[in-house]
């Protein structure tokens, strides 16, 4: 009988398409592993752009792996006519010079993608962007006007529940 429900709880799933464990992202994000992420045609400074994603309930993105970046490279590419710039990231030396972290969570960066000769700790360049012809890091004052990626991560799916809630 178990398998029986199993089965028709996995086919009622796929007749009405839900797809199980991706991201629900609203119209114009882009989902990609449980994240969801939205290019900004605006050009402005990191903190512009931090202020302007935490009031989309999200914040600069963090990129965290080689796949990530590369995900991003992509969606880059497709809006090089839009954009064709650097996109600001979360990351930044603010803090402690040379100490790299994510701004959201103080954590440190475990995975980076910098260009040749950088970081290059010149005076005041304490933010991050991504380069939009190769996915390459280069730090820049915070205060350069950048395009900039918003990230909302761990964006849990319709069909997950409140564990919370009652049903019945």
């Amino acid at each position: 009988m178990a398998a029986l429900n199993f089965v028709l709880s996995v086919s009622l799933l796929i007749a009405f398409g839900i797809r199980v464990g991706q991201a629900d992202c609203p119209d114009e994000w882009v989902q990609y592993q449980g994240s969801c992420y939205f290019f900004v045609n605006n050009y402005t400074t990191w903190h512009g752009s931090s202020k302007y994603c935490q009031s989309q309930n999200a914040e600069l993105v963090a990129v965290e792996s080689q796949d990530e970046n590369d995900f991003l490279l992509r969606y880059i590419h497709r809006f090089r006519c839009a954009f064709n710039s650097q996109f600001w990231l979360d990351a930044t030396d603010m803090i402690l010079e040379g100490v790299w972290e994510w701004a959201q969570s103080l954590e440190a960066l475990t995975y980076f993608n910098w260009g040749p000769n950088e970081p290059n700790g010149q005076l005041n360049e304490d933010c991050i962007v991504v380069r939009d012809d190769n996915g390459e890091w280069n730090d820049i004052s915070c205060t350069d006007r950048r395009y900039f990626i918003c990230e909302k991560k761990n964006v849990p799916s319709s069909c997950v529940s409140d564990a919370d809630q009652v049903i019945g």
